[in-house]
């Protein structure tokens, strides 16, 4: 969704600049998140990308999807959904926060469906 006029164009632009503002805040009252990204390491390992990267930004995350899934009992992994800024014309996104050592939800649902045709064969049979 593109927006063509012009109260919708400078509303855009604000929300931007107000962004913009706020990052630069976020420097000044923690002169540590103005540091540059650090790849400390990529590599693809079993089918995938493992990326090392390290900001101070990137412990406060991963502490903050920590606390997130202990909070909320997760004994494997959470869902929310995100959205976009409108005038970005993107769609919603769903994210997933998973312990390191859970097991996907695509990976669940296909050990599932596997397990469900299983039982479903011994009943059969029966």
């Amino acid at each position: 969704m593109i927006f063509t006029n012009l109260i919708d164009r400078l509303a855009c632009a604000w929300l931007d600049w107000r962004q913009n503002q706020n990052i630069e805040q976020l420097k000044r009252d923690m002169p540590e998140m103005a540091e540059e990204f650090r790849l400390h390491s990529a590599e693809i390992r079993n089918g995938k990308l493992d990326l090392a990267i390290m900001h101070p930004a990137i412990y406060v995350m991963a502490d903050e999807a920590a606390a997130f899934l202990k909070d909320n009992g997760a004994r494997n992994y959470v869902q929310f959904d995100m959205m976009p800024r409108l005038d970005r014309g993107l769609r919603p996104i769903r994210v997933t926060v998973q312990w390191a050592d859970g097991e996907m939800p695509a990976s669940k649902a296909s050990r599932l469906e596997r397990e469900l045709a299983e039982l479903r064969k011994v009943f059969e049979s029966a």
